[in-house]
């Protein structure tokens, strides 16, 4: 079993009510980030992936 992704959160793309593009998290209600262009969201969404499993490899989960 691979426990490298085990935890890792999922985030979404999504094109909202607004017309705008969405960064979504699996549990969350809310968005995490709104943008106009959907590159701008998918380079937020890898980012904050890439942030969280930094956080993970430094043994920093309090801030993930």
């Amino acid at each position: 079993m691979n426990t490298e992704f085990e935890d890792t959160q999922v985030y979404r793309v999504l094109r909202g009510p607004d017309g705008r593009w969405q960064v979504t998290q699996r549990d969350r209600k809310k968005p995490l980030a709104k943008f106009d262009r959907m590159e701008d969201a998918m380079q937020y969404a890898r980012d904050f992936l890439a942030e969280q499993r930094l956080c993970r490899h430094l043994g920093l989960r309090q801030y993930v």
